[in-house]
């Protein structure tokens, strides 16, 4: 008796992934990734879009589908934004061709996630496509911008130093007394503090995810402060003046002090 073993044909597959910051995209950019994800899979191949609401997850088998089911919804929020968004994709086996899958998760802490799987050849020109256009999606491309409010509050105490130190070369010695050089000094960190803190607040109001269905361009954004930022700023600022003035006005006096002995001095025979 003859044994026969029938030959296998080796299953060759290939996994790339990819994590970035940062995602704003209008409706026409998603479906240009919508597409894309899904590009060279079979007439078996299925695609699904999910976000969450509040506690509710919301599945959608393409973003039209997703945008209805959110304006069907009672969950709160605008049916026309996403602030996370799941798209997953698979094309089963198809003979010696592997099982294909895209996983891309962006979340509301402004990460973008995405997995690809399949033969070699579909997983590097699916892998490289999905990241040029996740790249085109981000509001700023060095990651520093993504820092938290507080890290710009100390880049901003940093400025500080480096301005009060150039401007102390430009200050005689002995031109504020001890106690107002110190409470000067403080308040020029209190105001570069506070102006740090606004602009990485503005900042990250800038670049946290939004994730349009109805829309076919970004909003334009103007530059703004909340109207506490604003407080702070004016309020740092004022106290700011106000220390230098009041210090001039000390330094005047002193000088006066100083000058009426010797003049009592030079009277005297």
């Amino acid at each position: 008796m003859v044994c026969q073993h029938a030959q296998m044909t080796p299953d060759v597959t290939a996994t790339a992934n990819f994590h970035v910051t940062g995602f704003k995209m209008h409706r026409r950019q998603l479906d240009r990734l919508w597409r894309a994800v899904g590009e060279g899979f079979s007439q078996n191949g299925q695609q699904s879009i999910y976000t969450q609401r509040s506690i509710t997850r919301i599945r959608a088998s393409s973003p039209d589908d997703l945008e209805s089911a959110l304006g069907d919804s009672t969950e709160p929020g605008d049916p026309g934004l996403l602030d996370n968004m799941w798209i997953t994709a698979r094309d089963p086996r198809d003979g010696s061709r592997p099982e294909r899958n895209v996983t891309l998760i962006v979340t509301e802490a402004n990460t973008v996630q995405c997995t690809v799987t399949g033969d070699p050849t579909w997983v590097r020109g699916r892998s490289a496509a999905l990241r040029s256009l996740v790249d085109e999606a981000r509001p700023f491309k060095w990651r520093i911008w993504y820092a938290p409010p507080l890290s710009y509050a100390f880049f901003g105490t940093a400025a500080n130093g480096i301005v009060y130190s150039v401007s102390a070369a430009f200050v005689p010695d002995g031109f504020f007394s001890d106690t107002w050089s110190l409470i000067i000094a403080l308040t020029f960190w209190v105001l570069f503090f506070v102006a740090g803190l606004s602009v990485g607040r503005e900042m990250a109001r800038r670049g946290r995810v939004e994730i349009w269905l109805n829309r076919q361009d970004l909003p334009q954004r103007w530059w703004r402060i909340t109207a506490g930022e604003f407080l702070m700023s004016t309020i740092a600022l004022l106290a700011v003046i106000v220390s230098i003035v009041f210090g001039m006005v000390t330094h005047s006096d002193a000088s006066k002090d100083e000058k009426k002995p010797q003049s009592a001095s030079q009277a005297l025979p």
